[in-house]
């Protein structure tokens, strides 16, 4: 059995739907609180065929940009911004894309 060459992402993803899946709170709260884990694959990590999915969420994700105090250090994340602007409903979409290139990339088999 060979080892999976893209085992950093899909470990990062298998942490990052754990915590979208059992965080509480809506689907706004939950990608605030697994950006963290997920925000650190970059498309490189993924394979050709899903980078363009990748660089999608990342970028809806952080559209908005940071809410900086007047010293130059965050308020509110990107992450955070946006989702403060965004509907349930969107951020859902971005959960399920994560999951959906999790499930590619992990072969239904679970890393820790």
């Amino acid at each position: 059995m060979s080892e999976n060459p893209y085992g950093y992402a899909a470990q990062r993803l298998t942490t990052t739907i754990a915590c979208l899946a059992t965080h509480p709170g809506d689907a706004r709260r939950r990608i605030i609180a697994a950006a963290p884990i997920f925000n650190v694959i970059k498309k490189e990590d993924l394979p050709p065929h899903l980078r363009e999915k990748w660089v999608w969420v990342i970028d809806e994700a952080t559209k908005f940009g940071p809410i900086l105090k007047n010293n130059g250090e965050a308020l509110y994340s990107s992450v955070e911004n946006t989702m403060y602007k965004r509907k349930n409903s969107t951020a859902a979409k971005l959960a399920k894309a994560i999951y959906e290139i999790y499930w590619e990339i992990s072969s239904n088999c679970r890393y820790n």
